[in-house]
């Protein structure tokens, strides 16, 4: 049995275990947005301010909050660095991506569903702020993503409307995604900076060419700072309001077979016996 445990541990990984839970923590954010515990600066359960978020923001916030791998379970490969083939953008963390009361003390501020026309940019400037150690985060994590319009079969250059992220930290410009120039090919572009208390961040979120009239997209910025200004030319278009009717249980889940239709039990049954026997013929190939 411990056989068989070790052997799960040790090679049920890759994109088939990766996609359940980037699922799972997908679900999370929506929930975290619906149920309203995005509201600063409590960063808890508030159903009157819950919103039904883009899946361009759903993206964004888990690529800002994801944490770099520090190696690989491979002798072959060589250490990973941010952004190579091995991580990308690293590893899930919503500890690192979503505030919460009674969590990791840090900020967090976002856009949604803002519309730019051709050459129209949004300024927004902030100040890294520790309000004397009370803010715990040291790095400041800013992603853009937008849900770009599709391109042709087989195209050489198939993003068709690019929007910049411009960085200004202390004056000094810091480009996205690892690079040493602005990204023309990704329609995801992070920068992630070590910040110390007073330093200045300006962000520009620029439409550069459009193939279409307009293109919306979501904004998300973690870290530890307070606003000083900003400016938009951009339209806000309207953040759903999440479900009013909402029901949630505090006590535990039970569960009573003799409740379910008998047709379901038959279902439930069939497919009860259909786990084991699998189950069990995999444990005799392992042992035999």
């Amino acid at each position: 049995m411990m056989y068989f445990v070790l052997f799960l541990r040790l090679f049920i990984t890759g994109t088939s275990m990766a996609t359940p839970v980037t699922s799972g923590n997908a679900l999370l954010v929506r929930q975290y947005f619906d149920e309203g515990f995005h509201v600063a600066p409590a960063y808890e359960r508030t159903f009157a301010k819950g919103i039904v978020i883009s899946a361009a923001l759903l993206k964004a916030v888990l690529i800002n909050g994801a944490q770099y791998l520090v190696g690989v379970n491979d002798d072959t490969t060589p250490p990973p660095v941010p952004y190579d083939t091995n991580q990308g953008f690293g590893r899930i963390s919503l500890l690192d991506s979503l505030p919460l009361k009674g969590g990791k003390s840090f900020d967090m501020t976002f856009k949604d569903r803002r519309v730019l026309s051709a050459g129209q940019k949004d300024k927004m400037e902030f100040q890294i702020d520790t309000r004397g150690g009370k803010c715990e985060s040291k790095d400041l994590s800013a992603t853009l993503v937008w849900t770009d319009e599709p391109a042709r079969s087989y195209c050489k250059q198939c993003l068709m409307n690019d929007l910049d992220m411009k960085v200004l930290h202390n004056g000094l410009e810091k480009y996205p995604n690892g690079r040493s120039s602005r990204d023309s090919i990704n329609n995801v572009e992070r920068v992630r900076l070590e910040v110390y208390d007073d330093d200045v961040i300006s962000i520009e979120i620029k439409a550069t060419t459009l193939a279409s009239e307009e293109q919306d997209y979501a904004f998300v910025m973690t870290g530890c700072f307070k606003p000083l200004t900003d400016k938009y030319e951009s339209k806000q278009e309207t953040i759903p309001p999440a479900g009013t009717y909402r029901t949630v249980h505090e006590s535990s889940f039970t569960f009573d077979w003799r409740t379910l239709d008998w047709k379901l039990q038959i279902v439930v049954g069939v497919g009860l016996v259909g786990v084991v026997a699998l189950v069990l013929c995999f444990l005799c190939k392992l042992c035999c």
